[in-house]
């Protein structure tokens, strides 16, 4: 439960609640929210997580399924809430956008003895979406994209995507063909993490990357497959890297 998140500001009667709890980054400190797919009613929930947690980068491990980023050059409203919205690159596996909240644009003034000047502050967040499956090389084009490293110092990352919550078999036989969102944002987060210990120390506990995140939430990383890609992410990732070092 200590790992539970809460939207902090009262809005427009809202609750508080909201599917997503705060997840470890490799030196323990709670550098990720892993959150479900908001439905079409709980958009402007999301937005509020994005902003009462001063998130700076949002991860989308699925194509969208319902419109929860404006279109590009435009401000919607999410139930009360102004996001804009700029796409910044595409190509064949990810989007790239950077979002702020038009209304959080603060106005400075600087003055001196004979000017007055007016500068815009804008807090950018930096969205990825991904438009393949969760590649090794994905991975590692995501991490690199985003700035996210073991050294960064703007690691506060939400990743999203579709929660499946299997509660009785009869919902079973109904969903068992739908992804699992709790492996697929835990794969993920291991995989940050995982290689962030590489940067770091040179070696790497792939177990132990991923015990850390499986105290929070024990859906995370269930399969063999799973395990096996993430000991073959460290081999690309090695590979990539010191084909990369000057000779």
């Amino acid at each position: 439960n200590r790992h539970l998140m809460f939207l902090q500001m009262p809005f427009n009667e809202r609750n508080d609640y909201i599917n997503a709890v705060q997840v470890p980054g490799y030196r323990g400190k709670d550098n990720f929210v892993a959150t479900q797919w908001p439905l079409e009613d709980t958009v402007v929930d999301f937005w509020r997580l994005v902003n009462d947690h001063d998130v700076q980068h949002i991860v989308l491990l699925e194509e969208l399924t319902l419109q929860i980023l404006p279109e590009s050059g435009k401000t919607e409203n999410f139930g009360g809430i102004d996001v804009y919205c700029k796409e910044t690159e595409q190509n064949d596996t990810l989007v790239s956008y950077t979002v702020h909240f038009p209304e959080d644009t603060a106005e400075v003034v600087y003055m001196n003895t004979n000017t007055e000047e007016t500068s815009v502050t804008v807090q950018n967040i930096s969205v990825v979406m991904l438009k393949t499956p969760l590649t090794n090389q994905s991975i590692i084009n995501i991490r690199s994209k985003l700035g996210l490293s073991a050294s960064s110092t703007s690691t506060n990352c939400t990743v999203v995507c579709t929660y499946v919550n299997i509660v009785t078999p009869v919902q079973w036989l109904t969903l068992h063909n739908c992804r699992d969102g709790a492996k697929l944002c835990g794969l993920f987060i291991a995989a940050l993490n995982i290689l962030d210990m590489v940067d770091a120390e040179n070696e790497v506990d792939v177990f132990y990357g991923v015990q850390q995140i499986k105290v929070v939430r024990p859906e995370f990383v269930q399969s063999q497959e799973q395990f096996l890609q993430l000991y073959d992410l460290v081999k690309t990732y090695l590979k990539q890297k010191n084909h990369s070092k000057p000779n």
